[in-house]
């Protein structure tokens, strides 16, 4: 990359590269197509779990959830069991843009998730999902006013498309134009030496919409299809502003599929066994009952109960413990749902995670579905197997990454721990 030259980071939440394939072949996206003519495009491999937390996470930081402590949206506590949220207070490794901006490089870190409480920058930050208050969602807080002037909003309202989708489909568009022109006026006010934008509208879609994605037939896959066109044209306008020198890439933190069943990991746990409760109708984890030697959280990781890692712990020695854990995975490998198993692999935790600071507070176990299956920890359900409102799951491979500019060859299907240190090499490379 020419010294002083830019990168510039279209960050499009739970967009999978199939996806954006079909996109592009059916019209729907022409000028992404073009950009990709442009460049190099390929599926990314995310993280387990692959929500945003841990994604977003692991791709500003290039560390594993081990090195930056961020393993899901919900965490517990170890004494009161009570569940916990973490921040941005608690990653605890370095977002590669620290660095750029201690040599100088002016950074604009717009709506990525898990960035809330905005911390200083040399630039701007607008914190992402699930963020809380505008006031301290802004870096710096000066910034504030002007986005209130623009009624920016940190989220759309997915309550709402329970009981309304229509409704909820045209806030989907009103605010992808909304984050977009908010984009577009920071990216002229100041000159940046990095900029990365995050749509987070696409995330929210898939969840309630996936299965308008092919189907014409569907009452909302005009929706779908008019979403994507907004996007299109919005890629197009950022790429637009790169100079022949500047690096673009696009990405996504996670790929996505249509939801066939939910299973409900600690339903599962109750029936086997392995979970007890203190009332029938639990709220929350608070309410284990001695003898419980299992249970999960969001989406698929399962602790195993033992002494000394949580105040009323039972699995007491290194044994007990191993054969508990052979098996959990044992039984779980073999869960099927109308004659299909729906466990592609299930983890112990030294498979998934290298070393780190916080590899004892990393799960058990992990589990990879099979294309389908949604697993979710609710304490709600009273089956093992349901439905919701939702028709779209994430998806641990077929995250997207395209790339275009001089560069070191990036290896194919790379894993979104890479991409910082991509990133910082450009700089370098400079």
């Amino acid at each position: 990359m020419s010294r002083n030259r830019r990168v510039i980071v279209a960050a499009l939440d739970g967009v999978p590269f199939s996806l954006l394939q079909r996109l592009i072949a059916d019209g729907t996206m022409p000028g992404t197509a073009a950009i990709v003519r442009s460049g190099i495009a390929m599926p990314m491999v995310s993280t387990v779990p692959p929500v945003s937390a841990v994604a977003w996470s692991t791709f500003i930081t290039g560390t594993s959830p081990t090195e930056h402590g961020i393993f899901g949206f919900v965490d517990i506590d170890r004494d009161s069991y009570a569940w916990t949220f973490p921040s941005f207070l608690d990653n605890c490794a370095e977002p590669f843009w620290k660095p750029l901006g201690e040599r100088g490089k002016r950074c604009a870190v717009l709506n990525l998730p898990l960035t809330y409480p905005a911390a200083s920058i040399n630039g701007i930050l607008i914190s992402g999902f699930p963020a809380v208050l505008l006031e301290k969602a802004v870096y710096p807080p000066s910034l504030t006013a002007k986005l209130q002037s623009m009624n920016y909003q940190l989220d759309v309202d997915a309550t709402s498309a329970h009981h309304d989708p229509g409704a909820f489909g045209a806030e989907l568009l009103d605010a992808l134009e909304m984050r977009v022109r908010v984009f577009r006026q920071l990216w002229r006010e100041e000159s940046w030496d990095l900029f990365i934008a995050c749509i987070t509208e696409t995330d929210r879609l898939h969840h309630f919409f996936f299965d308008a994605a092919d189907d014409e037939r569907h009452p909302y896959h005009g929706l779908f299809r008019t979403f994507y066109e907004k996007v299109d044209r919005a890629l197009s306008e950022m790429f637009s502003w790169c100079s022949e020198d500047d690096a673009f890439i696009l990405l996504s933190d996670h790929g996505f599929v249509r939801v066939e069943r939910e299973f409900y990991i600690n339903r599962w746990l109750v029936e086997r066994g392995f979970l007890r409760f203190r009332s029938e109708n639990p709220e929350s984890l608070e309410e284990l009952a001695d003898g419980t030697t299992a249970f999960a959280l969001d989406p698929c990781r399962i602790f195993l109960h033992r002494k000394g890692s949580f105040s009323r712990g039972v699995v007491r020695s290194d044994e007990e413990y191993e054969t508990l854990r052979h098996d959990l995975v044992e039984q779980l490998s073999g869960v099927e749902y109308n004659g299909r198993k729906i466990m592609n692999r299930v983890l112990t935790k030294e498979a998934v995670y290298p070393p780190g600071p916080f590899f004892h507070r990393a799960a058990d176990i992990l589990c990879v579905p099979n294309d389908g299956i949604d697993l979710k920890a609710s304490l709600k359900p009273r089956e093992a197997f349901g439905r919701s409102a939702l028709t779209g799951m994430h998806k641990h491979d077929d995250a997207l990454f395209f790339f275009r500019g001089e560069a070191r060859a990036m290896r194919n299907n790379p894993n979104i721990s890479e991409i910082a240190g991509f990133i910082l090499e450009l700089f370098n490379d400079g």
